[in-house]
């Protein structure tokens, strides 16, 4: 009925229409699941800084400090002269072993380096 060139034409922009109705499609659902995964990630950022504001909260000394009469643990605050304050500058200081008769330790992590 149709010379084979122009059905040959015919049956490709069928093709290429179903593949642009097919594409068009396709990003369609995507955008979808991408807008359910932006909400549900808004949703989750809600809920990560309400549970950052309850640890902060908790984290307060009036709660510590009712936390630890819940458990019955009788702890009071250091006196002043308990309090060592470090700064930046303490922290890159040489110690000087002339003012004090007391030897100055520092923390250390020993490790034994096995299979490293």
């Amino acid at each position: 009925m149709l010379p084979r060139p122009f059905a040959g034409i015919v049956a490709l922009l069928a093709a290429f229409a179903l593949g642009y109705v097919w594409l068009g499609s396709r990003c369609e659902a995507l955008g979808r699941d991408l807008k359910v995964l932006e909400d549900e990630s808004l949703m989750l950022h809600k809920q990560y800084l309400q549970e950052e504001y309850k640890w902060i909260q908790m984290k307060s000394p009036h709660e510590l400090e009712k936390a630890l009469e819940r458990h019955n643990i009788i702890m009071t605050w250091p006196k002043s002269d308990q309090v060592v304050r470090l700064s930046d500058q303490n922290l890159f200081e040489e110690p000087s072993f002339e003012e004090s008769d007391e030897t100055l330790q520092f923390a250390r992590l020993e490790r034994m380096i096995m299979d490293e």
